[in-house]
């Protein structure tokens, strides 16, 4: 999540997302350089004799820049008010700035454009995809991966690549079971969307469609997993992180957002396990910090609210069971947050494969 210190960078809900397109369209698509944010990117081969070169090695050094990508910078002061999220999606840009021909981007630097969450850290440098023939190499500052183009590309603020159901198989085939369901439940879930945008959300029947195009040699059995797992219900990339803790631990399967009624009005659940009569809460900090949620109150007064609601939700004759994320990543805090609740365990489930 950005902070208040962190300067607006568009994503996917701010920049107009257009395509598909052939992958054969690759080379007449729009340069990145139109775009609005090219502009904080000062790029060493566009700089006209020595004097101009030298006065770029002087701000390097006084530390007025900071280097993104061989040849590729941007100014200090910005670059320190940038995320980690934002970071990465800087380094992508600058590959695309520094390339002479256009890059499509895939798998995690895809994720990062479709603005997907990461759970842990993003890769040391962003991927693009080549056709298998292309005997193209990977770079220091760029993996680039020889499995052949997708059918079809999409372009996110001048930048190609793979479209959002391509993308989230490609993660789920890479990375590891719990930060691959995140990504495919939030590809999944339905949310609002700036105007002339494209919605951010895929049908499951897509990433099945997907699956099925994909290299059975490479992850597939794991990207399986995670697509048939995956619920577009889930409300939060912690309470993704949870279900899959749980699911490992042999926990039966909640019913995700479930709607409770009482004379108040209704009230969601993030877990509901209807044979025990208990709820599941995951509290993230997000919680109490985000707009969306504090909508102008003090945390003291969203955590007041929070606890009149779980009275009322006990009012309705359901347990109620609280975690936040050291619990959502360990197995031994999970276990020990549910059984208190009451909610049984079976054996253990074998880990999904890898």
């Amino acid at each position: 999540m950005t902070s208040a210190r962190t300067p607006a960078i568009e994503t996917p809900l701010l920049v107009p997302v257009s395509g598909p397109f052939g992958s054969s369209d690759l080379a007449r698509l729009r340069s990145p350089r139109a775009e609005p944010w090219a502009d904080r990117f000062v790029l060493l081969d566009e700089l006209v004799g020595a004097a101009e070169r030298g006065r770029l090695y002087r701000r390097v050094a006084n530390g007025d820049l900071a280097r993104v990508r061989a040849g590729v910078y941007l100014p200090s002061e910005f670059w320190s008010l940038l995320n980690d999220d934002l970071r990465f999606l800087a380094r992508i840009r600058a590959e695309a700035l520094a390339s002479p021909v256009p890059l499509l981007f895939g798998v995690q630097s895809a994720a990062a454009l479709w603005g997907l969450p990461m759970v842990g850290d993003w890769p040391d440098r962003p991927t693009v995809l080549a056709e298998r023939a292309a005997g193209g190499r990977s770079a220091k500052s760029l993996e680039r991966r020889c499995e052949g183009m997708p059918a079809e590309v999409w372009i996110i603020g001048g930048l190609a690549t793979t479209g959002l159901a391509r993308t989230v198989v490609d993660v789920a085939r890479d990375q590891r079971f719990g930060p691959a369901v995140a990504v495919a439940d939030f590809a999944l879930a339905r949310r609002p969307h700036a105007a002339g945008t494209t919605p951010l959300s895929v049908e499951k029947p897509e990433l099945v469609r997907e699956l099925r195009g994909v290299d059975p040699l490479h992850g597939h059995a794991r990207a399986a997993a995670v697509v048939d797992f995956s619920d577009g219900d889930s409300g939060s990339v912690g309470e993704s992180i949870s279900r899959v803790t749980a699911y490992r631990l042999g926990f039966p399967r909640p019913v995700l957002q479930f709607a409770f009624r009482d004379h108040l009005g209704e009230m969601f659940a993030d877990f509901w396990w209807p044979d025990y009569r208990l709820i599941g809460e995951f509290d993230g900090k997000g919680k109490y910090l985000r707009d969306e949620y504090t909508r102008g109150r003090s945390t003291a007064e969203v955590v007041l609210a929070e606890k009149a609601r779980e009275d009322r939700l006990r009012a309705l004759g359901a347990g109620v069971a609280r975690w936040g994320w050291a619990e959502a990543t360990s197995t031994s805090g999970l276990r020990r947050t549910l059984l208190a609740a009451g909610l049984p365990m079976r054996p253990p489930r074998p880990s999904p494969p890898r």
